[in-house]
C-alpha cells in the first residue's frame, strides 16, 4: 500500500501548522471517538497556542507581514478548530469545518512560513514577497480545488512544504555564516534550524497515525508538541533576527 506523505495535513487531518503533515495531524473522520478526546483536544490546543500568541505578542500582524500572517493564521485558525473537534462540541458542524481549514493550512501554512522566514529581513523583502505570496496563493487555491486524495494534490503539499522547510534552513544557514550585524550572535539562525528539523521530524518520525502502545499516547498528541516547539523556536528565531514593527 502507498503510504501517505506525513509532512503535510490532508483534508481529514487532525489538526491544522506546519511542516507534509505539519501544519495539523492526521486522523480520520471515521475514526474519531464517540465522545470526546481531551488529550488530543488539549494538544491541539496547545498549538494554536503557539500559533496565535506570536501573531498578536511578538506584533507579527502589526507588522503586516503576509507571508508569516498566513502561515501562523492558517494553522492556528485549523489548530483551533481542531480542539472544539475533540472536545466534542458540535460534532457535525465541526468535523467538516476542520477538515476544510486543515486542508487549507495544509497547502498554504508551510510554504508561506518558509516565504515568510525568509524574507523576514532582507531588503528586497517589500518587492519579492508580495509576488512569492501571489505565485504560491494561486497554486494553494488551485490545489485546494484538486480531490484530497488525489496524486496532484498530495505531491504539491509535499513539494511545497518541503519548500518551506529548505527555505529555513538556507536562511538560517546565512545568518550563522554572517550575522546581520556586528553584535548579533548566530543564535538565530541556530533556532530557525532547530525549529525545521523539529518539522520535519514531526512529520517524518514521529507522524500523527497511532499510539505508542506502551505508554497509551496517541501519536498525534506528541505530533502537535513537537510542532509547538518548532514554533516557539522559530518564532525566537525571527525576534532576534529583527523585532517586528508596525507596517508604515
Amino acid at each position: 500500500m502507498r503510504q501517505r506523505s506525513n509532512l503535510v495535513p490532508d483534508d481529514h487531518s487532525e489538526g491544522a501548522a506546519s511542516p507534509a503533515r505539519a501544519s495539523t495531524g492526521g486522523k480520520s473522520i471515521a475514526n474519531d471517538p464517540p465522545g470526546p478526546q481531551w488529550s488530543t483536544a488539549v494538544s491541539d490546543f496547545v498549538f494554536a497556542s503557539t500559533s496565535w500568541l506570536p501573531l498578536f505578542l511578538l506584533g507579527i500582524v502589526a507588522s503586516g507581514e503576509a507571508g508569516l500572517i498566513t502561515a501562523f493564521g492558517s494553522i492556528g485558525a485549523a489548530a483551533s478548530m481542531g480542539v472544539l473537534r475533540f472536545a466534542g462540541v458540535a460534532p457535525s458542524v465541526t468535523r467538516p469545518l476542520h477538515e476544510a481549514m486543515a486542508g487549507f493550512a495544509a497547502s498554504v501554512g508551510m510554504p508561506m512560513f518558509g516565504v515568510g522566514f525568509y524574507y523576514h529581513e532582507l531588503n528586497e523583502q517589500e518587492e519579492v514577497l508580495p509576488t512569492l505570496v501571489l505565485l504560491v496563493g494561486a497554486w494553494s487555491l488551485f490545489a485546494l480545488m484538486a480531490p484530497a486524495k488525489s496524486k496532484f494534490t498530495e505531491l504539491y503539499r509535499t513539494l511545497f512544504s518541503f519548500g518551506g522547510v529548505i527555505m529555513i534552513v538556507l536562511r538560517s544557514i546565512e545568518l550563522i555564516r554572517q550575522p546581520l550585524d556586528a553584535q548579533m550572535s548566530p543564535r538565530a539562525g541556530v533556532l530557525g534550524i532547530a525549529g525545521a528539523v523539529l518539522i520535519v521530524l514531526a512529520g517524518v518520525v514521529v507522524t500523527p497515525d497511532g499510539k505508542y502502545h506502551k505508554l497509551n499516547i496517541l501519536r498525534v498528541d506528541v505530533f502537535h508538541y513537537v510542532l509547538s516547539v518548532a514554533h516557539v523556536l522559530l518564532a525566537w528565531s525571527l525576534v532576534l533576527q529583527r523585532p517586528f514593527a508596525p507596517a508604515a
